[in-house]
């Protein structure tokens, strides 16, 4: 049997939230460098998200010491199979 796509532990407000408390940054701290509102970052974490836009899942990535494209991935739902 093949799986089109292996459901994840952690969604995209998980990783978010983990990176948070690792790299030692509030949301407000975080949104503030990475310039994305607040109010979205904490949205994406409570899972209340309407998609983040690519630009802004990169900045929060190198703010938070995150790959990019794993982040952007995981965001689409488009992650590699292991």
């Amino acid at each position: 049997m093949v799986i089109e796509q292996a459901p994840l532990e952690d969604e995209l407000g998980d990783v978010l939230e983990k990176a948070l408390c690792q790299a030692g940054l509030t949301p407000e701290a975080a949104s503030a460098r990475a310039c994305v509102p607040a109010e979205r970052l904490r949205d994406a974490i409570d899972y209340r998200y309407e998609e983040l836009a690519p630009a802004e899942l990169d900045r929060l990535a190198a703010v938070l010491d995150l790959r990019a494209p794993g982040l952007r991935a995981l965001a689409a739902g488009r992650y590699p199979l292991p």
